[in-house]
Protein backbone atom coordinates (compact mmCIF):
# COMPACT_ATOMS: atom_id res chain seq x y z
CA UNK A 1 0.00 0.00 0.00
CA UNK A 2 2.44 2.51 0.48
CA UNK A 3 3.78 1.87 -3.15
CA UNK A 4 0.35 3.36 -3.95
CA UNK A 5 0.92 6.10 -1.62
CA UNK A 6 2.63 8.16 -4.95
CA UNK A 7 1.76 11.82 -3.83
CA UNK A 8 4.83 13.72 -2.65
CA UNK A 9 5.18 15.41 0.51
CA UNK A 10 7.34 18.00 1.81
CA UNK A 11 10.93 16.72 2.96
CA UNK A 12 11.42 18.15 6.17
CA UNK A 13 15.06 18.77 6.60
CA UNK A 14 15.44 19.99 2.98
CA UNK A 15 13.61 23.44 1.94
CA UNK A 16 11.55 22.74 -1.29
CA UNK A 17 12.44 19.28 -1.55
CA UNK A 18 9.75 17.05 -1.84
CA UNK A 19 9.34 13.02 -1.06
CA UNK A 20 7.16 10.26 -2.31
CA UNK A 21 4.89 10.19 0.60
CA UNK A 22 4.17 6.54 1.19
CA UNK A 23 7.74 5.94 1.32
CA UNK A 24 8.34 8.83 3.72
CA UNK A 25 5.68 7.43 5.93
CA UNK A 26 6.79 3.67 6.16
CA UNK A 27 10.55 5.45 7.27
CA UNK A 28 8.43 7.58 10.40
CA UNK A 29 7.20 4.03 11.04
CA UNK A 30 10.88 2.74 11.54
CA UNK A 31 12.75 5.82 12.19
CA UNK A 32 12.80 5.68 16.66
CA UNK A 33 13.39 1.91 16.04
CA UNK A 34 16.60 2.79 14.13
CA UNK A 35 18.12 5.50 15.31
CA UNK A 36 18.08 3.57 19.24
CA UNK A 37 19.47 0.62 17.53
CA UNK A 38 22.17 2.73 16.02
CA UNK A 39 22.57 4.30 19.50
CA UNK A 40 22.71 1.00 20.93
CA UNK A 41 25.64 0.19 17.89
CA UNK A 42 27.71 3.21 18.43
CA UNK A 43 27.68 2.85 22.38
CA UNK A 44 30.07 -0.59 21.77
CA UNK A 45 31.55 0.38 18.32
CA UNK A 46 32.28 3.86 18.64
CA UNK A 47 34.93 3.95 15.61
CA UNK A 48 32.89 1.85 13.62
CA UNK A 49 31.45 3.24 10.19
CA UNK A 50 27.65 3.02 8.99
CA UNK A 51 26.21 1.56 5.33
CA UNK A 52 23.03 2.06 4.79
CA UNK A 53 21.21 -0.42 2.08
CA UNK A 54 18.07 -2.21 1.12
CA UNK A 55 16.43 -3.23 -2.01
CA UNK A 56 13.10 -2.01 -3.44
CA UNK A 57 10.95 -0.63 -1.13
CA UNK A 58 14.29 -0.95 1.07
CA UNK A 59 15.89 0.85 -1.08
CA UNK A 60 13.35 4.05 -0.98
CA UNK A 61 13.61 3.66 2.91
CA UNK A 62 17.18 3.15 2.76
CA UNK A 63 17.81 6.53 0.92
CA UNK A 64 15.60 8.60 3.42
CA UNK A 65 17.33 6.84 6.53
CA UNK A 66 20.36 8.16 5.28
CA UNK A 67 19.62 11.59 4.92
CA UNK A 68 17.81 11.68 8.72
CA UNK A 69 20.80 10.31 9.53
CA UNK A 70 23.33 13.11 7.85
CA UNK A 71 21.02 15.74 9.57
CA UNK A 72 20.66 14.25 12.97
Amino acid sequence: MDDLDIFKTEYPNCPNCFVHRGFYLSYLDLQNQVIQGLERLRKNYPNASISVTGHSLGAALAVLCAADLVVN
